[in-house]
């Protein structure tokens, strides 16, 4: 056996291993977060690590060339590719802790009653002349279904009702009595609402008496160890069933400590939550539950269940009030997932005359047209570009990544996280440098990287002289070595812009093919909501300029924020939640593009700039 001894957020681990063990692997097993955009398949070069003492494995050239020379002397290693051969020392670096990720949910107003209720139940006491059981002098009065085979909570029960002299505050749920809390409890009532993305997840406090969100708080997908897109994390499950149950217990492990967090941090304890919601795409969703999605990945692409689940938090692992419900929406299908039903029902499209278009940009671009009569759903394969995996120097919306940029005498650029070195590039980054590069002629229609001999003489000689040679082709250099907080080069490569045009071509397509399907043009849309944290940051310009949205569209775009979060919280906020995000799953039909005899044709002329 080998130890390797892991330095991790300021914290050490000693792993123990047999030896040609595959460091990527050994790592995951042990719930060290580190990213795998291509599922550990030596293609991002994301998984990182520095050895810095011990035996592995030798580098090969694949390597190397990935990571350049001065990573490599650096010390730096890809972990999908190093083996343990010994005893050794690694160090993973941490970018969890910097994420830039979308809470914001954009004006949402809440009003109802809520899905849980706190009351009043008067009961007659028992006497000689009344001697009905506690539990039936309760099930006269209101419904026990949630509890009623609860032999831990029904222990509890003859002391709760005489100490509260047969008028108990009860909590009711949907209607349904859920619990009579303890006398001495301080607190009321509390939900949480979950939207898991493929990359981030976000986490928010709500508070079934003041009717409002309390607080919030989100983290970076742990999941993306087994890759960034659902592709990449289904192949993981179809290795093993070690793997879906190790992403199961991530996602709720990381939920589990933002509920511990946020109940710290606003004076509750876990017992005070009665409710949790989650939204996520179909295979988040699958692997939230612990249900296996491998079907979703081959054709036909059937998911195991797209029904709401009313779920006991012990049967998830959701650390709650036991006797509370955990409510995974309902999806459409296997890759229009719950976050779109969410989405939809934060921004009422399925309530409206007019006919609105939604679209959530992100790993895959799940797009939805329609009004009251009904609603065309699809989803394209837009493939982790927009997320900055798969480019070159791409990385997530995180402290040090550039988001925006304008190229004039020079490259102008914006950091998140204020005046910064970059480390490298998000997705908005990405769309704002290509659009500016085929403004100035750098990138020419069909997506090709020019000869700076090409170039225009109103082009300065400074941006001429960025058009480098990368891997035998030309690249554009965003920002130099000796300026970046990695002493690397930041460059947009031939192989990025590819990526960019494959997502955009797939966001374009799948507009076109909905407005087709329903008979709408781009004139009967009367707006166009842009969700999630990617359209937050996205430069609307840019993204008509690359043809990722349609030009006539772009005065009708209204930012929706992180809508699948918004509506997660707006069904703890209704009692008709339950109806109405079932509606819209019936109200809304989906088109399968692999099938569409159009898209094709509709992807290959999006290609183009």
């Amino acid at each position: 056996m080998a130890k390797v001894f892991v330095n991790f957020k300021d914290q050490h681990y000693t792993l123990e291993t047999e030896e040609n063990k595959v460091l990527l692997d050994l790592l995951r097993e042990n719930k060290i977060d580190i990213p795998a955009p291509c599922g550990g398949k030596s293609r991002c070069g994301k998984c990182t690590v520095q050895v810095v003492g011990g035996h592995v494995s030798d580098m090969t050239e694949h390597e190397k060339n990935i990571l350049g020379k001065e990573r490599t002397d650096a010390g730096y290693r890809l972990s999908c590719m190093t083996k343990v051969l010994g005893d050794c020392r690694v160090i993973v670096p941490d970018f969890s802790s910097q994420a830039a990720i979308m809470t914001d949910l954009s004006g949402i107003t809440f009003t109802g009653n809520g899905i849980v209720n706190k009351l009043t139940i008067e009961l007659n006491k028992p006497n000689v002349h009344d001697q009905v059981s506690d539990l039936e002098r309760i099930s006269q009065k209101c419904s026990i279904k949630l509890f009623e085979n609860n032999p831990v909570f029904l222990n509890k029960l003859p002391k709760l009702l005489r100490q509260q002299d047969f008028k108990p505050k009860a909590v009711f749920i949907e209607g349904m009595l859920a619990d009579i809390p303890d006398s001495n409890r301080k607190k009321d009532c509390f939900g949480i609402a979950v939207d898991i993305g493929t990359t981030t997840v976000a986490v928010y406090l709500y508070d079934f008496v003041s009717k409002a969100p309390l607080d919030q708080m989100s983290f970076l997908n742990p999941q993306k160890a087994f890759g960034a897109d659902v592709i990449s994390r289904i192949d993981s499950c179809i290795q093993s069933e070690e793997n879906l149950i190790r992403q199961k217990n991530l996602i709720t492990d990381g939920i589990n400590r933002s509920i511990e967090t946020l109940c710290n941090k606003n004076g509750l304890e876990k017992e005070d939550i009665y409710t949790v919601s989650v939204a996520g795409n179909t295979t988040m969703m699958h692997l939230f539950m612990g249900i296996s999605p491998v079907n979703i990945a081959f054709s036909p692409f059937i998911p195991v269940t797209t029904a709401m689940h009313r779920l006991k938090p012990a049967d998830v692992g959701i650390a709650i009030n036991p006797n509370g419900l955990v409510y995974a929406l309902p999806c459409i299908s296997g890759y229009v997932g719950a976050d779109t039903v969410s989405a939809v029902y934060a921004v009422g499209m399925h309530k409206k005359d007019k006919v609105s278009l939604l679209c959530d940009i992100g790993t895959n671009g799940e797009i939805v047209l329609g009004n009251r009569d009904g609603l065309y759903s699809c989803s394209t394969a837009a493939g982790p570009a927009f997320e900055g995996a798969n480019i070159k120097c791409g990385i997530g919306g995180v402290n040090g990544a550039i988001d925006k940029v304008k190229i004039n005498e020079t490259v102008e650029y914006t950091v998140i996280g204020g005046n910064k070195k970059p480390i490298g590039i998000c997705g908005s980054g990405v769309v704002d440098v290509i659009a500016e590069m085929l403004d100035k002629g750098i990138i020419d229609y069909t997506g090709r990287i020019v000869d700076k001999e090409e170039l225009d003489d109103s082009v300065s000689d400074d941006i001429k002289n960025r058009i480098i040679t990368y891997n035998g082709d030309n690249a554009f250099l965003v920002e130099t070595a000796s300026k970046t907080g990695t002493s690397e080069d930041i460059i947009i490569t031939q192989k990025d812009v590819r990526e960019l045009q494959n997502a955009k071509a797939a966001i374009a397509a799948g507009i076109s093919i909905l407005t087709k399907e329903s008979g709408y043009s781009y004139d009967d849309i009367d707006v166009f909501y842009l969700a999630g944290g990617f359209g937050n940051y996205l430069k609307i310009a840019s993204a008509c300029k690359i043809g990722l949205i349609p030009k006539e569209l772009e005065g009708k775009i209204k930012g929706a924020g992180n809508a699948a979060g918004a509506g997660a919280l707006l069904f703890l906020s209704s009692e008709d939640s339950v109806k109405e995000t079932s509606e819209i799953k019936n109200l809304t039909r989906y088109i399968e593009l692999s099938t569409n005899p159009d898209f094709s044709n509709q992807y290959i002329d999006c290609m183009f700039f």
